[in-house]
């Protein structure tokens, strides 16, 4: 009796242990801690006096996006089915700039915010590699915009910790591609009501950081997307600043978009190289299997061989779940 009673106490020890670490609906911040295992109640804040502070999503939220409103600067090199102009708009005092695809078509459209990676700034130009899936998904019948994100020329300079500052110049577009769309201009075609967002690697992390805050956006498309400790990282704080953020990881927490995934309200599509040496696989992983036990709308391919920029019929299959993906949940 002693021995089975004995046997009963250790199973249910075990079960107990195994069930607080899992995942629930109902406690979605103990699931996406993804810098360190320490727990942390969801109604936890970021003291006001922390350098921390100001990247809060209580900040974050709290700001006015979408001031000013995006110009167009001049025609770029059209194709069959778009028509390609230089455009800037204004976002935290910077002046940024980009590029729009419209279709030549006749209707509304879907709009989509197509973000670029880290790429060198000596070799950066505003028709970089993601223009050619942007121009992709504009000949599939959606308006793309292309941001050059903050200190990626022409675009102005100006701070970028944690993405925040790039996260920022894309909210605030979308908050401008809302408030001009379907008004008399170059945006007449464009639907406020369907937009999605396209990112790679450190675009695929501005785009995760956008989502999580704005819930009107219906889809997004994150490629290798930079998804794990953002704050150590090469957007993150240097100096004294990086002392306090490595001596306070439960504020890092709070700040990073894993932390936010309980309000995810966009479809989300995942893909990466599962021999990626840039960005691990892992993250995308891991984000992957924190939506799903979210219960969020979620799919996800991993690669094999694949690197961290596809090409030949690997991008091709890519490409063709993009666009199917986004007429799922765009069209």
């Amino acid at each position: 009796m002693l021995k089975t009673f004995t046997i009963f106490l250790l199973i249910s020890l075990l079960l107990s242990s195994c069930s607080s670490r899992i995942p629930t609906l109902q406690k979605p911040a103990e699931s996406t801690l993804a810098i360190t295992p320490t727990p942390i109640l969801k109604n936890s804040s970021i003291p006001t006096d922390s350098p921390l502070y100001p990247y809060s999503y209580e900040v974050l939220r709290q700001k006015q996006y979408g001031q000013g409103e995006i110009k167009i600067e001049g025609n770029l090199i059209s194709d069959a089915k778009f028509t390609r102009y230089l455009i800037s708009y204004p976002s935290d005092g910077l002046k940024i700039y980009g590029f729009i695809d419209i279709p030549l078509a006749s209707g509304n459209f879907p709009v989509v915010v197509a973000l670029h990676g880290h790429i060198n700034l000596d070799v950066y130009r505003t028709m970089d590699y993601s223009s050619r899936y942007a121009d992709l998904i504009a000949r599939s019948g959606y308006i793309v915009i292309h941001p050059n994100l903050r200190n990626y020329p022409p675009s102005d300079n100006g701070p970028d910790q944690f993405y925040s500052g790039s996260a920022d110049d894309v909210l605030n577009l979308i908050a401008m591609v809302r408030k001009q769309a379907g008004q008399p201009g170059f945006l007449a075609k464009a639907d406020a009501t369907r937009i999605g967002v396209w990112g790679h690697s450190m675009g695929g992390g501005i785009a995760l950081r956008v989502i999580t805050l704005d819930p009107g956006i219906r889809a997004a498309v994150l490629y290798g997307a930079v998804t794990g400790n953002l704050a150590l990282r090469r957007f993150g704080f240097s100096g004294a600043n990086q002392a306090y953020a490595q001596n306070h990881p439960e504020e890092i927490q709070l700040i990073s978009p894993s932390f936010h995934y309980g309000e995810i309200q966009a479809a989300v599509s995942i893909h990466h190289g599962l021999s990626d040496t840039t960005v691990p696989p892992q993250w995308s992983k891991d984000m992957c299997s924190q939506l799903t036990d979210l219960g969020k709308n979620v799919e996800c391919f991993f690669y094999p061989n694949a690197p961290h920029s596809f090409s030949g019929e690997i991008e091709q299959l890519f490409n063709q779940r993009t666009v199917d993906f986004f007429s799922k949940y765009l069209r």
